[in-house]
């Protein structure tokens, strides 16, 4: 009897022991099945920031994520971009291979720009301006090249030139591109600057201002303006002038002028930010100059200034008014009350303007995102950037 008793107790205490046992394995396996993972690259195409990227970068200490990217898996190669009929450049002197190591891009290293058309066979990108003047290399292409298609002028001076085709990629200042390429951005400062802007306003002179070197343009900003002058003051420097009092441009530089031109409009109230064409999203170097100039800017242009990702208390819009009297009895208003117009100016401490990061995250797009090729042909470039896209001025009254 006691021999059976013993047995079961036996038999009781293994079964216990083995349940205990599986209860471990399972708890470790589980543990295991839930430590976290670092994301593969395929996760990370999700926040793939070249596509449609904001104007307005919210923090600076993070605008390029994608050096997370870096540090899971470095390219075996480095990428080159070739400029076959792009002649920009950031600054006059600067070389090209210097733009994207002054613009702290994280794969500086990692990518080459270059204008060298012997390294076509090389090139990972080429990139074209639809002005051509010369066909594409057809002949000399690669299939696992990216061609790209550039444009920061919008369509609204004539036909479409004869582009050649096709094109894997678009480059242009529209949200709907694949490498959104606006003229500048706008960043958070990392310590923001305490700025007496009172002090500031109290010390300026001008009121209005405007630079401005081609008169007749399809926007007709020169009528707009005319019907401005009923109403308000405004200083018009450049060849539209009445004095025809020009102001030092370079052509390569970024914001276009030279620094003293910059800081005489800080001693005028407002400045004419006005696009020589309405067209979809187009904001160009007139609005983004005054950004870091204490000076506020009025815009017109046929972008939704909203969607671009710019608040609406750090500019003025004239598609917010009926009429071109109605915006200078506005501007008399702000004039008038320094609290009211100091607003427009106090987010110029937490905020500047500097080079988009567009060629950044096209090298971050090559080294790090393999995506399916597309193929524009001329029709396709006709459709995108054409159709549709130029506004006629509707704002301007006349008595």
């Amino acid at each position: 009897m006691n021999r059976r008793r013993n047995a079961l107790i036996g038999f009781c205490l293994l079964a216990i022991a083995a349940i205990e046992i599986r209860n471990l394995y399972d708890s470790f396996r589980g543990s295991r099945g839930t430590e976290k993972q670092k994301p593969d690259l395929e996760v990370l195409e999700e926040k793939d920031q070249s596509r449609v990227q904001p104007n307005v970068m919210l923090d600076v200490e993070n605008q390029n994520q994608e050096t997370k990217i870096e540090k899971a898996s470095e390219p075996q190669k480095t990428k080159t971009v070739l400029f076959w009929n792009w002649n920009w450049t950031p600054d006059i002197g600067e070389p090209l291979d210097t733009v994207l190591e002054r613009s702290k891009c994280p794969h500086h290293h990692l990518c080459k720009l270059t204008k060298d058309k012997r390294l076509v066979h090389n090139s990972d990108a080429l990139i074209f301006h639809r002005s051509l003047g010369e066909k594409p290399p057809f002949s000399l292409r690669r299939p696992e090249q990216r061609w790209i298609w550039i444009e920061g002028e919008p369509p609204c001076f004539g036909a479409m030139p004869d582009t050649g085709e096709p094109y894997n990629w678009t480059m242009t200042y529209r949200l709907d591109s694949d490498l959104y390429g606006p003229y500048a951005q706008i960043f958070r400062r990392e310590k923001p600057l305490k700025k007496d802007y009172m002090s500031i306003v109290k010390a300026k002179t001008g009121l209005v201002a405007w630079m401005v070197s081609n008169c007749p343009t399809p926007s007709r900003r020169m009528d707009y303006v005319r019907e401005l002058q009923k109403y308000i003051d405004i200083d018009i420097y450049g060849s539209c002038g009445p004095g025809k009092v020009k102001c030092p441009k370079e052509p390569g530089k970024i914001m276009g002028y030279e620094e003293q031109c910059l800081r005489k409009l800080e001693s005028y109230k407002f400045y004419l930010s006005f696009e020589n064409s309405l067209a979809v999203d187009y904001v160009t170097e007139k609005f983004f100059k005054t950004v870091n100039i204490d000076v506020v800017a009025v815009v017109r242009s046929g972008a939704n200034m909203t969607r671009l990702g710019f608040h609406k208390d750090w500019y003025i819009n004239t598609a917010d008014f009926s009429s071109p009297k109605e915006l200078a009895d506005y501007l008399k208003k702000l004039d008038a009350n320094d609290a009211l117009y100091v607003k427009y100016l106090e987010w110029k401490n937490y905020y500047y303007s500097a080079m988009s990061t567009t060629l950044c995250n096209l090298c971050e797009r090559l080294l790090y995102h393999d995506d399916p090729p597309k193929t524009y042909t001329k029709d396709d470039i006709r459709q995108f950037f054409y159709t549709d896209a130029c506004f006629k001025p509707n704002d301007i009254v006349r008595d």
